[in-house]
C-alpha cells in the first residue's frame, strides 16, 4: 500500500483489504509516536500544562495503535511493527500520503513542531475561533476510520476475541487509559473506531471527547494560540481564555535522516544513543511479539521499558549542547534489525 487515498477509495473491500487497512491504522498511529516523545522529552519541567498535554496525546496514541492491533487480531491478522515497510522514518511523511507536503521530523517542543502536530490531527472542520475566523482545514485521517468501519459492515467478518491484550497507559490507574481486549462484535468496532477520532479530532459539535478530554488537535492548538478553549454563546467556541505559555525547552537539532553516526558525535553521546536505540529496539520487537503471541506479560514488559528507561536516557541526550551551537543532541529512534 502506497497510496492511502486510492486505498480508502476503492470498492473492493475484502477481508484482506480489512487486514491491510487495519495493518496501515498501525502504521499510521505508530508514526506519530516518536515525534511526540521527542517534543515531550525536550521541555524541561515535565508537569508544566504543556508537558502533561503532550504526554497524554502520547498515551492516546499508544492507546489507538494497541485498539488497532487488537481490531486485526479480531478478525485473523496478525500486527506487524517491525518490517522495513512499517518502521517510521524521519524526517519525512507520513504514510501513504497523508497529508500530502506534511514533514514530520524528530525535533524539539516548539512552535514549528505544534504546527505540524495540529496538521497531523486536523478534524474535518476546526470549529474553535481565533479572532472570529474559522480556519481551513484538509483530508484527514478520521476520513481512513470511516473507511474501516464501513469495510467492517461490508465484509462482516467473524470475530474472535482470542489473543487480543489489555494495556494500561499513564501514570496511576485512576488516570489511565485502557486497551479493551474485548472486541468481538461490529458494536465493538464502532465503539474502538468512535474513540479514536473523537479523541484526536472532537467531535463535529464540541473540541471535547464524550468523557470531557479535549481533542488532541485542540490541546495542540491551545498551546500554539497561548490561549484556552472556552464557550462563547454567541460565536461558539472561542480561544480566548486564561493564557498558556509556552515552556522552557532543550532547542534540539533535528535528528538527521538516519539518525547521528558514531563519529560524529562525542563518545560519550553516542554512547547513550545507541543504548537508546538498543531500548528502542527491544519494545518494538516485544510489543510485535505480544500481540503475535497474545502474551499479556510482554506487553507489561515493553511498556516498562518505554515509560522507566526511556525517559531519563533521552532527557540526559538532550541535556548535551552540539559543540558551542546554541542547539542539543536527541535519540535517533533508530531500530536495529540485529539488535
Amino acid at each position: 500500500m502506497t497510496d492511502l487515498q486510492s486505498f480508502v477509495e476503492t470498492e473492493h473491500r475484502d477481508i484482506d483489504w480489512l487486514k491491510g487497512a487495519l495493518q496501515y491504522a498501525v502504521q499510521l498511529e505508530f508514526f506519530t509516536i516518536p515525534p511526540y516523545l521527542t517534543a515531550l522529552w525536550s521541555i524541561k519541567d515535565q508537569r508544566c500544562p504543556a508537558a502533561v498535554a503532550v504526554r497524554e496525546v502520547v498515551v492516546d496514541e499508544m492507546l489507538h495503535m494497541s485498539l488497532a492491533c487488537n481490531l486485526l487480531k479480531a478478525i485473523g491478522g496478525l500486527p506487524s511493527l517491525t518490517s522495513r515497510h512499517v518502521l517510521p522514518k524521519y524526517p519525512g511523511p507520513l504514510p501513504g500520503g497523508v497529508k500530502p507536503g506534511l514533514r514530520v521530523a524528530l525535533e524539539g517542543f516548539s512552535s514549528h513542531a505544534l504546527q505540524v502536530f495540529m496538521a497531523i490531527e486536523e478534524p474535518e472542520e476546526d470549529i474553535s475561533l481565533i479572532e472570529g475566523t474559522r480556519q481551513e482545514t484538509y483530508p484527514r485521517i478520521g476520513a481512513f476510520y470511516d473507511a474501516i468501519l464501513e469495510g467492517f459492515h461490508q465484509v462482516k467478518p467473524a470475530m474472535d476475541r482470542t489473543g487480543q491484550l489489555e494495556g494500561y497507559f499513564g501514570e496511576s490507574r485512576e488516570t489511565d487509559r485502557i486497551v479493551p481486549k474485548n472486541i468481538g462484535s461490529l458494536e465493538d468496532v464502532r465503539s474502538a473506531i468512535a474513540l479514536i477520532k473523537d479523541q484526536g479530532e472532537g467531535t463535529s459539535q464540541s473540541p471535547f471527547e464524550e468523557d470531557g478530554e479535549l481533542a488532541h488537535y485542540y490541546r495542540f492548538k491551545e498551546i500554539a494560540v497561548g490561549r484556552k478553549i472556552v464557550p462563547d454563546p454567541q460565536r461558539g467556541w472561542v480561544h480566548s481564555g486564561v493564557t498558556v505559555e509556552m515552556p522552557e525547552c532543550w532547542q534540539l537539532a533535528e535528528v538527521p535522516e538516519d539518525g547521528y553516526l558514531e563519529g560524529d558525535v562525542p563518545a560519550e553521546v553516542w554512547a547513550q544513543i545507541s543504548e537508546f536505540d538498543a531500548i528502542y529496539t527491544r519494545v518494538v520487537k516485544t510489543l510485535e511479539d505480544a500481540w503475535r503471541s497474545g502474551d499479556q506479560g510482554m506487553l507489561h514488559y515493553a511498556l516498562a521499558e518505554m515509560m522507566n528507561k526511556m525517559p531519563p536516557l533521552a532527557r540526559s541526550i538532550m541535556s548535551t549542547r552540539i559543540g558551542n551551537s546554541p542547539l542539543h543532541y536527541a535519540p535517533s529512534f533508530r531500530f536495529q534489525p540485529k539488535g
